[in-house]
């Protein structure tokens, strides 16, 4: 740009030091990518430190007693019944026998195994740690409570 003088001559007008340049879009998205990485970041970063090693494993243990009850237990306790609730209502008040984390780990070929560490790291016991389930009306797949069974040295 340029810029007259009093004598009428034309000068090329410099920048100063505190000037700034105009942000083009290029400059707007990749300031957007950065500020959105530096966030996600951020976040990961933080909800890794947010559980200790012992909430990880409860929230692993819950995931996987889920995962049985409605793949495996549930379909095997109906059986060849007619109804749910005449399969089920017998275990109200005593509850499915336990069931344990060595067997959670290892049904469906072995397809939850991946979890182990999870109790590795609490030194649990998969022979002793477990769960027990309490089928509740209306005895659907989701209908029931859990008490869980720890067996670990901390």
């Amino acid at each position: 740009m340029k810029k007259s003088s009093k004598n009428g001559r034309q000068t090329k007008k410099t920048r100063t030091a505190g000037e700034r340049r105009e942000m083009t879009w290029e400059s707007w998205v990749l300031f957007g990518i950065v500020m959105t990485s530096i966030i996600v970041i951020t976040i990961a970063l933080f909800s890794q430190l947010g559980d200790t090693p012992t909430q990880r494993a409860e929230k692993e243990l819950k995931r996987l007693a889920d995962d049985y009850y409605v793949l495996y237990l549930y379909p095997r306790l109906i059986g060849s019944k007619k109804t749910a609730e005449e399969a089920l209502k017998i275990y109200d008040d005593a509850g499915v026998p336990t069931v344990f984390l060595r067997q959670m780990l290892h049904f469906n070929d072995d397809e939850n195994i991946e979890s182990a560490v999870f109790f590795e790291n609490l030194k649990c016991n998969t022979n002793t740690t477990g769960v027990r389930y309490y089928p509740v009306e209306p005895y659907g797949p989701r209908d029931y409570t859990v008490d869980y069974i720890w067996h670990c040295d901390i």
